[in-house]
C-alpha cells in the first residue's frame, strides 16, 4: 500500500542510502535495497518496467564503470533506462562509480 522506491548501494554509498532511507520511510515510502552488483541493478530494472517501484534513488551507479571497461558486475548498457520508458520520478548519482570489479589479478587490464 505504501509507494516502493528501488535503491541501489554499494559498501561505500551505505550510509548516504541509510540516511535516505531512514528519511524516505519517515515520509511513508517503503524501500527496497538493491546491491548494485549486476543482478541487483538487472533486478531493479526489471521491477520498475513490471510496474512495482514507482521512483528510483539510484545512488550507485559502479555497474556502468565495470561495463564500460569489462569488469564482472556490469549489469549491462542499458542500466538506468527503465526509469525514464516507464516515466518514474528518477534520482541518479555517481556512488561508486570510480570503482571496476574484477576477478583474480590476472583479469585486471
Amino acid at each position: 500500500s505504501k509507494p516502493l522506491i528501488g535503491a541501489t548501494m554499494f559498501g561505500v554509498t551505505t550510509p548516504a542510502v541509510e540516511t535516505a532511507r531512514k528519511h524516505l520511510e519517515e515520509l511513508d515510502y517503503e524501500i527496497l535495497v538493491f546491491h548494485a552488483t549486476g543482478t541487483g541493478g538487472q533486478s531493479m530494472e526489471t521491477l520498475i518496467r513490471d510496474g512495482f517501484i514507482t521512483g528510483s534513488f539510484d545512488l550507485t551507479t559502479t555497474e556502468l564503470a565495470d561495463d564500460l571497461v569489462g569488469g564482472v558486475l556490469t549489469a549491462g548498457p542499458t542500466r538506468l533506462n527503465a526509469a525514464g520508458e516507464v516515466g518514474i520520478p528518477q534520482v541518479v548519482s555517481l556512488g561508486a562509480l570510480d570503482m571496476v570489479n574484477f576477478g583474480p589479478r590476472d583479469t585486471v587490464p
